[in-house]
């Protein structure tokens, strides 16, 4: 090994080593200052507890970013994730039907809530500032969510964020180097669920997934996890929101949603106008271009006319249209 590739190996060694460090200080720097401001956060004063629930790809990481740099909220990143070691022994996309007994997860949902679930990973993407609310956001907990809200504090106002399958499928097939859940024949498996939500779809459900097309299954997933959100939370419970809405008039979208939470907010704040540009720390610069083209456009680049036609005809068998933006 010659000297030069050697000073060269330590020196990036040293720089990774020196960055780590500096992120674990800061880590602990936001900790410290979630536990300083946690009677206000969480307290019986707080009404600012916002849980963002969606299929992955779907812009929930952009509507977090958006709340937290607009109201200055701490942010939570996916503690209901698999990576979480408290939730190692859990499958993806857990089912639990209301009123059903789990107290382990239980346990950790309060946790969650009751910030005691601040490691590294959930809160990296925080800045350093004085908080003034919370805002979680999460892609495995669609399945749990409504359980989770009979579960703890009723402080905790649920944001359902649907973004058109056939981007959130693509945008998966893009990344498919990341973990996006079972095949979807598995959910078939969880009798509860199957029971309470996917009765009247198993024969569409067999039928696309022995087909194994991963493009085709993405779809498939999108609308068996949105079928059960719709399902529980077209009560009123939860507000349901479109991304491209909120990408079309962030503005006014994000206004109106802040209204309907009853959460006081500044759509002039100049902090506000920048988010709305801010690409988050999961996206790339090009899938947010892409996304502001019109819907053949995008798809035509990687679908045809067929894939598209049989996309949108599983999203019909499962009643899903009307939230299939532009169809």
């Amino acid at each position: 090994m010659s000297p030069i590739f050697s000073q060269q190996t330590w020196a990036s060694s040293l720089a990774l080593r020196l960055k780590k460090g500096v992120e674990r200080r800061r880590c602990s720097l936001i900790r410290m200052l979630a536990g300083q401001h946690k009677d206000r956060l969480i307290g019986e004063r707080s009404s600012n507890i916002i849980w963002i629930v969606g299929d992955g790809r779907s812009g929930s990481s952009w509507l977090q970013h958006l709340l937290m740099d607009s109201k200055d909220y701490l942010g939570l990143f996916e503690p209901f994730h698999y990576f979480n070691p408290a939730l190692a022994d859990f499958q993806l996309n857990v089912y639990q039907r209301p009123g059903s007994e789990n107290r382990l997860l239980e346990k950790f949902a309060n946790d969650v809530f009751n910030l005691n679930v601040l490691n590294n990973r959930v809160v990296e993407i925080n800045d350093i500032r004085t908080y003034r609310g919370v805002v979680v956001k999460d892609v495995f907990a669609s399945l749990m969510a409504k359980w989770v809200l009979d579960r703890v504090c009723s402080k905790i106002r649920p944001v359902i964020l649907i973004r058109n399958p056939i981007d959130v499928a693509l945008s998966k097939c893009k990344l498919d180097n990341w973990v996006w859940g079972p095949n979807p024949a598995r959910y078939l498996d969880i009798m509860d669920l199957r029971a309470d939500h996917l009765d009247r779809y198993i024969e569409e459900i067999l039928s696309t997934a022995q087909k194994d097309d991963q493009f085709l299954n993405y779809i498939l997933v999108w609308c068996i996890l949105n079928r059960v959100l719709i399902d529980q939370f077209s009560d009123g419970s939860g507000q349901i929101v479109r991304y491209e809405d909120i990408l079309s008039q962030p503005v006014q979208s994000v206004t109106d949603l802040m209204v309907s939470l009853d959460i006081e907010f500044d759509d002039t704040s100049e902090r506000f106008q920048r988010a709305i540009e801010k690409v988050s720390h999961v996206s790339d610069t090009g899938g947010v271009r892409n996304s502001k083209l019109p819907m053949e456009e995008r798809w035509m680049k990687r679908l045809s006319s067929s894939e598209i036609d049989e996309a949108l005809r599983i999203v019909d068998a499962f009643d899903l249209v009307p939230w299939c933006a532009g169809y």
